[in-house]
């Protein structure tokens, strides 16, 4: 083939493998499936919430959108994956309080920088935390699970895992009241209410939202809240002191979630499903489900969101540290929160 030939034909190939890349970044977004991953099994309030998106945006869209369970390490696993994904916003992650501030204080090393690799894209809520115990108990008031606490021995509170907002609850309240426990760490919360209602655990901070059910057939018992007096309207709580406003733990504890995808997506993409994530939450049957089960949704754009994320990292960077909690890799390091802030 002559050389003009083959450089015209060089050309060509170059120009159509070029248009054909411009084309694909021009197709509308979502063009395929896209997949939430949640770092806990179904029946928490991540999972639920997500699954409430998921159905949304797939009538919004047209394009499937599905939930992804895969637990372990913390919520380490799950997070892990979106990190790694391309960053095009067809991978997606329903972070918590724990994969993004919890664990970068609580951990040594992490196998992703919970700001650098991910797009920040909405808050989705923020649920309310109980202490409950079994129905089976003795103690009837915060009061009282401290006084027979302190006279028993092979006590153990249980958590949704480690690093998670139950597994801090219970190491501060340990610590705060001077009390013998063990924590038993769980993959969620759904299967650490299963053993605390059959009595293999005392007591456990979790989220009124997976509590409700048990609540409702009085098989656990509520104590407390962990939130501020009067901030969820849910008739569950209504008459329960709160532990942030008492010298028996006096920090607020908030768990909430959020929608993140890999770093460098496009800011169409994060617009878009921001957009949808805000109209989603806003609608009156969510609205009306959220108050019920002692959810919030705060609206606030990615860049907040972002930024709110950033502050609480440095807010649990203390909470870590107030609450003595330690995991295999070791105590914890006032070094690390540093890092994930430098």
């Amino acid at each position: 083939m002559p050389i003009a030939r083959r450089k015209i034909l060089k050309q060509l190939l170059v120009g159509s493998s070029g248009l054909g890349w411009a084309l694909a970044r021009a197709q509308p977004w979502p063009s395929k499936p896209v997949k939430i991953v949640v770092p806990f099994p179904a029946g928490g309030y991540a999972d639920a919430y997500a699954r409430i998106l998921a159905e949304h945006m797939t009538l919004a869209w047209g394009q499937s959108v599905t939930v992804h369970n895969r637990t372990g390490n913390g919520g380490m696993l799950a997070a892990s994956e979106v990190a790694q994904a391309a960053g095009n916003g067809y991978t997606l992650l329903m972070g918590t309080v724990g994969t993004h501030a919890i664990n970068a204080s609580l951990l040594a090393r992490l196998p992703y920088h919970p700001v650098n690799d991910f797009s920040a894209i909405s808050f989705v809520v923020e649920a309310e935390g109980v202490l409950v115990v079994p129905a089976s108990s003795p103690a009837k008031t915060v009061q009282e699970l401290l006084e027979w606490a302190r006279t028993q021995k092979n006590l153990s509170f249980a958590s949704a895992g480690l690093g998670s907002t139950s597994h801090l609850a219970g190491e501060l309240f340990r610590q705060k009241n001077r009390l013998d426990l063990t924590h038993i760490p769980y993959k969620g919360n759904s299967p650490a209410l299963v053993d605390l209602i059959g009595g293999q655990t005392t007591m456990m901070f979790a989220t009124l939202q997976t509590v409700i059910p048990y609540l409702q057939s009085r098989r656990l018992r509520a104590l407390a809240v962990l939130g501020a007096l009067g901030a969820t309207p849910s008739p569950w709580v209504q008459g329960l002191p709160s532990l942030a406003q008492s010298p028996w733990m006096g920090k607020t504890l908030a768990n909430w979630a959020g929608l993140f995808g890999a770093a460098g997506m496009p800011a169409v993409v994060v617009q878009k499903i921001h957009a949808q994530v805000q109209r989603i939450l806003q609608l009156p049957t969510v609205q009306a489900r959220m108050t019920a089960e002692g959810m919030r949704f705060v609206p606030m754009g990615s860049d907040t969101f972002a930024q709110f994320v950033r502050a609480e990292i440095a807010s649990w960077h203390d909470i870590v540290r107030a609450s003595g909690a330690t995991v295999n890799e070791g105590r914890f390091s006032p070094r690390q929160t540093n890092l994930w802030l430098g």
